[in-house]
This record gives structure tokens, C-alpha cells and sequence, in this order.
């Protein structure tokens, strides 16, 4: 950060809902979670690294409230699986789906990469699942993403569970991919 700064984004969950478009994803609670940052009067952020933000990710200040700037964003997707996913977590054995759950469009500003935002947002979305009664946290890394294996792995505590044949990522074209997990409690 630049100027001695310390990034301190508020993570809070936007809109828990169930989402049951078809049979597969019956029963599949989505919680989705925002990190902002303080803007100032004229909508630029007050975090000296997160100048560089599009205008378009400023939420409007409500009751007297500064506006916020978005940075990051999260799906708590609470459930045995995800729609149309192949790569499917085994923990707990004997589960309603209610005890397990998968992370998904992970996403941080480009600006504010590596400065704690999405483990942030991750530790918030780990301690709502656990209150939900998650007891596994997965979520899906493309094998080349090095540096969400380290955010993963390194800074949150997960495991490599499962990895995708070469094979089976290549017929569906896209990179091989990792399901990764942490036991929650």
C-alpha cells in the first residue's frame, strides 16, 4: 500500500438466496458477498492503491452513509453440488447437503490483488457456512493458477482433494482443475 495505508475492506453478505432452476440444483442456498472499500464525495476510493477502480464499481451511500467502492466478490453456494459440475467433493460421507458447501466467482479488483481482500472475504464466508451448519468448504482452481493455489492453499487452509484427468479437461476445453477443500469444523 502505498503511503503507509492499510487496506481494510468491509466483507458483508449480499442477498442469501435459494436457487432451484432444475432438478439438479434443488436445494442449493447461494449466499453472495461483497468487499468495499470508503469512496469519497466525488465516488474515488479512499484506499490510495484502489485509484485505479472503475467509476462503475461505486455503490451509492444510503442513510447518511459514505458510498462504498466494490473490490471483491464471492458465492457461498451451500449444497451438495453445483449446477453442471462434474468434480464433486466426497466430505461429509453421509450428507443432506446442508454440510457442504463450494466457493465460487471468487473475484478481486485487479488493483488490490494480493492484499488480503479475497482471504478476507473467504475467512467472512467461512465463518457464516459454519454457523449454517458446513462442515467442508470446497472450491474448483484451474492447475495453472498459481497464485490461487497459494491464496487457497498457504493462506486459508485448504487441501488438494481431487484433480481432473488431462484428458477429461481437454474434451471439455478448458485447463485441468483442482477440486480443493477445508474442513470446517
Amino acid at each position: 500500500m502505498q503511503n503507509g495505508q492499510q487496506l481494510k475492506p468491509e466483507c458483508q453478505e449480499r442477498t442469501p438466496t435459494t436457487r432451484s432452476c432444475c432438478t439438479c440444483c434443488q436445494d442449493l442456498a447461494v449466499s453472495c458477498y461483497i468487499a468495499t472499500v470508503d469512496s469519497d464525495e466525488s465516488g474515488s476510493s479512499t484506499t490510495a492503491d484502489a485509484g485505479y477502480l472503475e467509476p462503475s464499481t461505486v455503490l451509492p451511500a444510503q442513510d447518511s452513509a459514505r458510498s462504498q467502492q466494490v473490490v471483491g466478490t464471492l458465492d457461498l453456494n451451500q449444497g451438495l453440488k453445483l449446477p453442471s459440475e462434474e468434480l464433486l467433493g466426497h466430505l461429509p460421507k453421509q450428507s443432506s447437503g446442508l454440510q457442504r458447501a463450494y466457493l465460487s466467482n471468487v473475484c478481486t479488483a485487479k488493483a488490490l490483488q494480493r492484499q488480503g481482500v479475497a482471504a478476507k472475504m473467504i475467512q467472512v464466508a467461512a465463518e457464516d457456512a459454519i454457523k449454517q451448519g458446513v462442515k467442508y468448504l470446497y472450491v474448483h482452481v484451474a492447475h495453472d493458477n498459481q497464485a490461487a493455489m497459494h491464496l487457497y492453499c498457504n493462506r486459508c487452509g485448504f487441501y488438494q482433494e481431487q484433480s481432473e484427468s488431462e484428458g477429461y479437461a481437454r474434451a471439455l476445453s478448458r485447463p485441468r482443475r483442482y477440486l480443493l477443500c477445508q474442513q470446517l469444523v
